[in-house]
C-alpha cells in the first residue's frame, strides 16, 4: 500500500507539470487576484497565469474590455520581459486607475 501511495504522488506530480507545459501554448488568460496603485507608476495587477505567456508591450483585455498595453511585468520583485504558464507576478498598467478593474476579472490576450 505504501508503494501505491508514492506512486500515485509522483503521477500526480508528472500530470501537474504536463498540464502547465500544455497550457504554455495557449492564449494568455489570468484571473486578477490583487489590484494596487502605485503613485508615480500606475495600477499592478496580480495574479498566476493560467495559460500562454505575455511580454512588455503586448496588448491584454480585462474581462472583454478594451486593449489595454502591459508597460512592466514583476515577478518575486524581478522585473521581466515576459511571463508564462503557473508564474505569479503583476503587470503594470500606466493607463489604467485602480476602480477600473477588481479580483475575479480575467486578463486575456486580445487577439
Amino acid at each position: 500500500m505504501r508503494r501505491s501511495g508514492a506512486f500515485l504522488l509522483l503521477l500526480a506530480a508528472l500530470l501537474a507539470a504536463v498540464a502547465v507545459a500544455g497550457a504554455a501554448g495557449g492564449p494568455f488568460v489570468m484571473p486578477v487576484s490583487d489590484v494596487f496603485a502605485i503613485t508615480g507608476r500606475g495600477t499592478v495587477v496580480t495574479g498566476r497565469v493560467q495559460s500562454g505567456s505575455i511580454a512588455v508591450g503586448d496588448t491584454v483585455c480585462i474581462s472583454g474590455g478594451a486593449p489595454l498595453a502591459v508597460d512592466g511585468i514583476e515577478s518575486f520583485r524581478k522585473q521581466l520581459d515576459r511571463i508564462r504558464a503557473g508564474a505569479h507576478g503583476g503587470l503594470l498598467f500606466r493607463q489604467l486607475t485602480k476602480k477600473d478593474v477588481k479580483k475575479g476579472d480575467v486578463l486575456t490576450s486580445c487577439e
